[in-house]
């Protein structure tokens, strides 16, 4: 375990402070002491389990820190080549658990806590000082504990660390009368040292509700916020579902009657085809046996259904000749009772010797039978057959993708890789490189592996790598990368004067949601009266609707228009260039007092990001983008201050609200 250092500095990139300093403390409390003097790949499920067991014992939360950071090291491990593939001793243990569950307070539970509140305010002001706060805002605990007054600015408070990086807090009118109340004595707004469990011990036995955490406070105002300021309905339990039923010629597809031999389409009842048992019962593919060769593979041909001929030296090892011509080596093999096939090559590119030894490696990997024997070194240089791929490839490319993919490639990937065979890169040569360039660059290694593991897929695919040796880009985790974009304010652009190309160009982007480099170059022949018919897009031909303002502008355009282009440069003869509409984007951008790292780009944000606090839901406003996936829209949506500060204010007035209407009525009771 001397390799925990280089873990810790491989992986320091993509974690945040505080996930270092958990991480680095627990190697040293938990790992070291345990497992310091043993060799890496020596450490079985057998000591990992015992290990988690003597800890869970007494301490299951750090039980489960040390499991998790023991599996990442583990991992790390197999990337590197220090370990055997797909041997964490990690895998499959199971978490303790806590005896903790997730609880949302009623409407009954949110009056019990606010007359325990009231009641143990005198003997821990600041601990219920914290508590309200909690409830107020929705902070974690330790975020709240570490809140300093430098870090609140009237109604929002900036941390600079939390557990999901730097984010703002907003401060509602309930919770800033809270730090109001709190005298300057300390640095820390909500006691900072202080411990509240002493006093939350109190106010949860007083509430009734002895196992209530501090987090399901969060939980609670996330409920009201959702419910729109409405508590918790008393609810039976959960509804749970099906249990999962044997799939063996009963109930493929929620059949429950015994398998005939015919499956009933999903969504389309009364239309049956063959289930997978009667496929395999009514003859299936025809099997032969005999000792496999290059010569039998090459004189193997197709018939007019799929047939293969299995190895008489090697169970399981075979050759599959399908009715197209299309020949291979497979190798088939049980993973824990299942049926598993894996294609090893096709003949053209494979021998047949080298495809039994990889058949080999792979069964003593699968067995746990030491480390799997070599895969044969075949297939072209990773610098002649990116040369191939490139030229397969870049047909359906952008220019501005085969730029991008070039310039990593000669600059990173070749220079490192480029004499290494296709079928001999292993998962320990691509991280050694990427975490050498990611610790320089790590956009720059994550763009790598992007482009390295759609190599390999090709490369497999295309015959010059064997599919047992995998895609050698599986299992490297990627650099956590912070988010780009921001939600821009409104901006006046009075520059019409210095540059009236430029100024329509960014009202345009802004009306529109359009990429820049689509309204650059944009051509009259693709406005229509209501849309824009983007030829060429980033995702390919698409429609942008045009709203009254964009077909306003572009009909005060039309009037003066002399050339193909609606956005001509200087000259007229081409489209506006990057660099004109960038220099007059910064002067615009600086002369609006807009922060200095704004790009073009986010206008398209602002654009998404205005459509949904208008009331559109995240796919309309991804049509609107253009984008495939909802995932995308996403990270373009942001909502601003003003929107977020309201939310805010509404969410804590109702826990208020709830708070006191039990305080008061307790007292009119009595």
């Amino acid at each position: 375990m001397d390799r925990a250092p280089a873990f810790l500095a491989d992986c320091a990139e993509r974690w945040k402070p505080t996930t270092r300093e958990t991480y680095a403390h627990t190697v040293q409390r938990w790992i070291l002491p345990a497992f310091g003097g043993r060799p890496v790949d020596a450490i079985g499920a057998k000591d990992v389990r015992n290990w988690h067991d003597d800890i869970a014992a007494t301490r299951p939360g750090s039980a489960h820190w040390a499991l998790a950071a023991m599996s990442s090291m583990m991992k790390h491990a197999e990337a590197l080549g220090l370990r055997r593939e797909d041997s964490n001793p990690c895998k499959g243990l199971r978490r303790r658990k806590t005896g903790f569950e997730a609880h949302y307070l009623t409407d009954d539970e949110f009056a019990a806590l606010g007359r325990a509140l009231d009641g143990t305010e005198a003997d821990h002001p600041v601990a219920v000082a914290a508590l309200r706060f909690l409830l107020y805002t929705g902070t974690r605990k330790s975020e709240a504990l570490r809140l300093k007054w430098e870090h609140v600015h009237g109604d929002h408070a900036v941390l600079p660390d939390s557990k999901t990086g730097p984010r703002t807090i907003w401060l509602a009118s309930p919770a800033r009368a809270v730090l109001a109340a709190q005298q300057r004595r300390t640095n820390c707004p909500c006691g900072g040292p202080v411990s509240v469990d002493k006093a939350w011990n109190m106010v949860r036995a007083a509430t009734g509700l002895p196992r209530l955490r501090i987090h399901d406070l969060r939980h609670s105002l996330a409920a009201v916020a959702v419910n729109g300021g409405r508590g918790q309905r008393r609810r039976g339990p959960a509804r749970r579902g099906r249990a999962a039923r044997p799939c063996r010629h009963q109930d493929h597809l929620r059949i429950r009657a015994p398998c005939r031999g015919l499956r009933v389409r999903r969504g389309q009842p009364g239309v049956a085809r063959p289930c997978r048992h009667a496929r395999r019962r009514g003859g299936g593919p025809m099997t032969e046996r005999a000792r496999l060769t290059d010569a039998l593979a090459l004189a193997a041909r197709p018939r007019e259904r799929e047939y293969a001929i299995h190895d008489t030296a090697l169970q399981g090892f075979m050759l599959r000749v399908q009715s197209n011509g299309a020949r291979s080596w497979v190798f088939r093999f049980r993973r824990d009772g299942t049926p598993r096939r894996v294609t090893l090559g096709k003949p053209d590119a494979v021998k047949a010797d080298q495809a039994r030894a990889a058949a080999l490696a792979f069964l003593a990997r699968e067995k746990g039978g030491g480390s799997p024997v070599p895969l044969p070194a075949s297939g072209p240089t990773l610098t002649k057959f990116a040369a191939e791929y490139v030229e397969r490839r870049s047909p359906s490319w952008k220019p501005s993708t085969v730029k991008a993919t070039l310039s990593y490639l000669n600059s990173a990937i070749l220079p490192a890789l480029g004499h290494l065979r296709v079928g001999s890169v292993v998962r320990a040569d691509i991280a050694r490189f990427f975490h050498e360039y990611g610790r320089r660059k790590p956009g720059g290694a994550n763009r790598s592996h992007d482009i390295l593991r759609t190599m390999f897929d090709c490369a497999i695919a295309w015959g010059h790598r064997p599919e047992a040796a995998g895609n050698p880009c599986t299992g490297i985790v990627r650099y956590r990368r912070p988010p780009r974009g921001r939600l821009l304010g409104a901006v006046l652009l009075q520059r019409e004067t210095e540059s009236p190309v430029c100024v329509a160009a960014v009202r345009l982007l802004l009306l529109t949601g359009c990429r820049p480099g689509e309204i650059r170059r944009l051509r009259w022949c693709e406005v229509k009266p209501d849309r824009l018919a983007l030829i060429d897009a980033k995702t390919g031909p698409r429609h942008v609707l045009l709203g009254g303002a964009a077909r306003e502008l572009l009909n005060g355009l039309a009037e003066t228009a002399s050339g193909e282009w609606v956005f001509p440069d200087g000259k007229g003869n081409g489209p506006l260039s990057t660099n004109d509409l960038w220099a007059f984007w910064t002067r615009a951008r600086d002369a609006a007092g807009i922060v200095a790292d704004a790009r073009l780009h986010d206008l398209r944000h602002a654009h998404a990001s205005h459509a949904v606090m208008n009331g559109e839901s995240l796919h309309v406003a991804g049509r609107l983008l253009g984008h495939r996936r909802a995932s995308t829209t996403n990270r373009y949506v942001h909502l601003d201050d003003a929107t977020l500060s309201q939310a805010t204010e509404r969410v804590a007035v109702a826990i208020q609200r709830k708070l006191r209407y039990v305080a008061s009525s307790t007292t009119v009771n009595s």
